[in-house]
């Protein structure tokens, strides 16, 4: 897959388009770091992903195994609307990923 070995910052994953962008990405093989205000929201993501892979591959992809996903899935319990959090995040991805490959925001400020 394209995405495979990609590291992907997603915000907003306790809504809808997130949590699909999250499990978009990790059925694509990537690498998926998720910061999340609230840690409730997050343990179900996580329980979610864990449970069912990145859930069931869409028909159209050539993805099978995502059995793997939550192994890929990085959350990270901050608020990215404080520098604090922010910052929190960027310390993450440095000490673990190095890089970030793809950043997808999906949450209703910037």
């Amino acid at each position: 897959s394209k995405l495979s070995g990609k590291v992907a910052l997603i915000t907003g994953g306790s809504g809808t388009v997130g949590s699909g962008a999250i499990k978009a990405y990790l059925q694509q093989g990537a690498h998926v770091v998720a910061p999340f205000r609230n840690a409730d929201s997050a343990k179900k993501l996580r329980e979610q992903v864990g449970q069912q892979g990145a859930s069931a591959p869409h028909p159209l992809s050539k993805i099978t195994d995502t059995s793997d996903a939550a192994e890929r899935l990085d959350v990270v319990e901050a608020d990215i609307s404080t520098e604090e959090g922010a910052q929190k995040v960027a310390r993450f991805i440095q000490e673990k990923h190095k890089h970030v490959d793809h950043v997808v925001s999906s949450i209703g400020y910037v």
